[in-house]
C-alpha cells in the first residue's frame, strides 16, 4: 500500500525506478530526495502498451475484466 507519492523509494535500495510518462515528473523529485542520501538515481521511463481500443493496457483493466491478461479485449465497452 502506498501512504504518500514516493511508497518506500526513499528508505529502500533499488538500482532504478521504471515509471510510465505520466508518473516521470514524480521519478524526478524521488531522484532530487534520492541523491541527498546517496541513493541510485536511474530512471527508466516506458511507453505505454495499447489494448486493442487503443487505451493503454492497465492492471485496474485486466481486474475489472475489460481485458485478458494478454492485453485483449474481453467484452465490448458501452
Amino acid at each position: 500500500m502506498l501512504n504518500n507519492p514516493y511508497g518506500n523509494t526513499l528508505e529502500d535500495d533499488y538500482d532504478s525506478i521504471v515509471v510510465s510518462s505520466e508518473t516521470y515528473p514524480v521519478a524526478l523529485k524521488i531522484n532530487e530526495l534520492r541523491k541527498k542520501s546517496g541513493k541510485p538515481e536511474k530512471i527508466v521511463r516506458i511507453e505505454y502498451v495499447m489494448a486493442d481500443d487503443n487505451i493503454p493496457i492497465s492492471f485496474t483493466r485486466i481486474v475489472h475484466g475489460e481485458l485478458d491478461i494478454h492485453g485483449y479485449l474481453k467484452r465490448s465497452r458501452c
